[in-house]
């Protein structure tokens, strides 16, 4: 299950992705990290006990979104051409039998290089 994470300023220096690793068990894989002198956002990647990590984070401090779906196509607007699959480097678009593309939104890390050139706006970040 996908999270973003959003950390205030005053605990932006704290080890509390690690602190939640070692006290939950849990392997939470960074996908995305974007880090300011203000605040820092995260797109993390968590597979189980998703209700006490978040809980865990929330405790912290942090603001925890979850991402159920963290990119959507509006296939009404999708022309298929393809630019969204020779962007992204995690693979989320690919050319189906057919030749339309298809899409894996759980690969997605929410980088937005596809929604900044897909040419007829189809798509957009939850």
């Amino acid at each position: 299950m996908k999270m973003k994470l959003e950390f205030p300023a005053k605990i932006i220096r704290k080890p509390i992705v690690s602190e939640i690793c070692l006290n939950t068990g849990v392997l939470i894989n960074l996908e995305r990290v974007n880090i300011e002198a203000t605040w820092a956002t995260m797109i993390v990647d968590v597979e189980e006990k998703i209700e006490e990590v978040t809980r865990a984070f929330e405790e912290k401090g942090v603001e925890v979104e979850i991402l159920e779906e963290p990119i959507r196509r509006d296939d009404g607007r999708c022309v298929h051409c393809g630019i969204c699959s020779s962007i992204c480097a995690m693979g989320v678009f690919s050319f189906g039998e057919d030749y339309k593309v298809e899409m894996d939104p759980s690969r997605c890390i929410v980088c937005k290089n596809c929604i900044e050139l897909c040419p007829t706006g189809a798509l957009e970040i939850y």
